[in-house]
């Protein structure tokens, strides 16, 4: 069962994710949003979402430095 909280968080990661998915196809170029503009959009819902129910957030993962990508681990 979620939250009050958590459910005002989960309707407005559905609205927004609605709403530039609908941008990203719009039949004019111009008027969709650019990779930055969607990212930004996104990091700030995140940190919207941190402040309103930090558990709808998925944990973080580590991050692997471009140097060790696609090197087999023994």
């Amino acid at each position: 069962m979620y939250t009050s909280e958590e459910v005002c968080g989960l309707q407005l990661q559905l609205k927004t994710c609605i709403e530039m998915g609908l941008q990203c196809v719009e039949a004019e170029r111009l008027k969709r949003p650019t990779i930055a503009e969607v990212v930004s959009r996104l990091n700030k819902l995140d940190a919207m979402i941190q402040k309103i129910s930090p558990s709808l957030l998925p944990p973080k993962l580590p991050v692997v430095p471009a140097s060790a990508r696609g090197q087999v681990r023994s």
